[in-house]
């Protein structure tokens, strides 16, 4: 079950990097969004320590549409978590994740805590490497 998990998470973001210069980065409360383009947007929300989902969307509107998601559930119990960033990566974390965006051409990877990776998009591809 857990590998399905991760095939179904790479497969939601496979193919999201482009070239494209270096990403803007807005957080609030809940999620951080990346600007892409005025025509691409990344938007990955802290749903809980362990949930963490990763939307690409033409233009700057999230779709609200959440029937082919995974996990339908639309309201959250807020949790803690934070931001660091490096002059390459945007990283977010919380208790059980770790979530890397690669802010030159907008790679996703998923890793524990303490740091093991679990999936990474390679870049400029459309596929990912799970890491068992």
């Amino acid at each position: 079950m857990r590998f399905f998990r991760l095939f179904i998470i790479s497969a939601l973001f496979a193919g999201i990097t482009s070239a494209f210069g270096q990403l803007t980065f807005t957080k609030d409360s809940v999620s951080v969004r990346a600007a892409i383009s005025s025509s691409r947007t990344l938007y990955v929300k802290v749903c809980s320590p362990s949930i963490i989902r990763v939307v690409y969307a033409a233009g700057t509107a999230i779709p609200a549409d959440t029937a082919n998601y995974i996990v339908v559930k639309g309201s959250w119990t807020p949790v803690s978590w934070n931001t660091t960033e490096t002059s390459s990566i945007y990283t977010i974390t919380t208790s059980a994740l770790q979530v890397n965006i690669d802010k030159t051409n907008g790679a996703v990877s998923f890793a524990t805590a303490a740091g093991t990776p679990i999936v990474n998009e390679v870049a400029g591809s459309k596929s990912s490497v799970v890491h068992m």
